[in-house]
């Protein structure tokens, strides 16, 4: 076996070189890919049961905002979407959505622009809150492009934004029209109190008698 011997003055040079090309290039070495997003697979009705908020929407943008700064992956993005039909929940006719920044992280994966179905949840968990959005997606709560997979038939027609999903009026009552006996019952007593003032007038008016 052979070696080299260098000079003294080279050595001084060559070994904290090499010592520090060991340090820069050790972690790269040893660094293991980052874990990707894995979801269990849940069908679009048990994503239904356990959101908050189910809806059916255009795309109309999308913005990165920073969560934490001083925590690495808190970066997320908030989503825009014109409401078109409601399945679940009360929702107005535009929603603001917050989701992990990338696919890695479990966020949505969604086009910029175009139809999407959008399973919302209260931010906690993989989503961290963001101050003004009150509602959360991620890619394994179901949510996704329209393109290429419509809603289940399931999710019948839904409702109009502003209107709850049974298509009522938020806050109007559930109740069913009062029973026609109580529209005749009305009736019968005001012509009862009309009947009783016509026969006072007319006695009031007979002469006394001397």
């Amino acid at each position: 076996m052979w070696s080299v011997s260098l000079p003294p003055a080279l050595r001084r040079f060559v070994l904290p070189l090499a010592a520090a090309m060991a340090i820069l290039v050790l972690p790269v070495a040893t660094a293991q890919p980052a874990a990707a997003c894995k979801c269990v697979a849940k069908s679009d009705e048990r994503h239904l049961a356990d959101a908050v908020a189910v809806f059916s929407g255009e795309v109309t943008g999308h913005e990165e905002v920073g969560v934490g700064p001083m925590r690495p992956g808190d970066a997320a993005l908030i989503w825009t979407f014109t409401v078109s039909r409601v399945f679940k929940g009360t929702l107005g006719p535009t929603v603001r959505v917050v989701s992990p920044l990338d696919g890695g992280s479990c966020g949505v994966d969604l086009p910029p622009a175009g139809p999407a179905l959008v399973f919302a949840q209260a931010p906690g968990g993989l989503v961290p809150p963001v101050p003004g959005v009150a509602l959360a997606a991620n890619l394994c709560n179901g949510t996704r492009s329209l393109v290429s997979s419509p809603v289940p038939a399931s999710f019948g027609d839904g409702s109009d934004p502003g209107r709850s999903a049974m298509g009522l009026p938020a806050g109007r009552s559930t109740k069913g029209p009062a029973p026609p006996w109580a529209a005749i019952g009305g009736t019968l007593a005001v012509a009862a109190l009309a009947a009783g003032l016509l026969i006072g007038r007319r006695r009031a008016s007979r002469p006394k008698a001397v």
